[in-house]
């Protein structure tokens, strides 16, 4: 970004496993321009005019978490030839079977207990 110190971050973590080296977390983190043609007032006071340059910035953070190591032939030529679809955030039909599947990070058993209740809840509004 132009005048300014604010940079990308790119994290990348790696887990040993059957003596290779495999992808394990990808994180991103990019500044975005909040008010493009403000400009900060010009004062003797040089850490209020950093936070008035600061704050024309907020950061987004991309992240991605591999949770599973799959070597089998078969089941990895079978998802290369299923197909790519490049629209990712498309909306897509509920799909139960992969989301009672998915490895969720939970802080403690009460965030779990937490989204069952939420989970209940909601359809009962569905009703």
């Amino acid at each position: 970004m132009f005048d300014t110190q604010i940079n990308h971050k790119l994290v990348m973590t790696y887990m040993e496993y059957d003596g290779k080296m495999y992808m394990n977390y990808i994180s991103y983190e990019s500044p975005k321009l909040v008010n493009v043609g403000s400009k900060a007032p010009k004062s003797d006071d040089k850490e209020a005019e950093q936070r008035a340059k600061d704050e024309r910035y907020y950061k987004t953070v991309q992240e991605i978490l591999f949770t599973e190591i799959i070597l089998d032939p078969e089941q990895i030529e079978s998802k290369l030839n299923r197909g790519w679809d490049a629209n990712i955030f498309a909306i897509k039909p509920y799909n139960k079977h992969f989301w009672d599947n998915y490895n969720t990070l939970l802080e403690s058993e009460e965030d779990e207990k937490l989204i069952q209740d939420l989970t209940q809840r909601s359809s009962l509004y569905k009703e």
